[in-house]
């Protein structure tokens, strides 16, 4: 529905009460998507690189998910 902060604010909020789940790396990267969808760049690649640090061993999809994500978002 392209509502990035909306749903941003929800991600967050998933993420803090789920974070051990098996659905914490698609949080994570959904909410790093929607950050770089509003042009919060930094605050994306920041949350990309979290995803990295706290999921070494997330599904290969969502690490190409990130992978572009960091692309779009210009993250060093």
């Amino acid at each position: 529905q392209k509502n990035y902060a909306e749903a941003a604010r929800v991600l967050l909020d998933g993420y803090r009460q789920f974070a051990d789940s098996d659905k914490g790396p698609d949080m994570v990267l959904t909410l790093g998507l929607s950050l770089q969808q509003l042009g919060e760049n930094e605050q994306a690649c920041a949350t990309f690189d979290e995803l990295d640090r706290r999921y070494p061993q997330a599904p290969a999809a969502v690490k190409q998910k990130a992978e572009a994500g960091r692309q779009a978002a210009g993250c060093q």
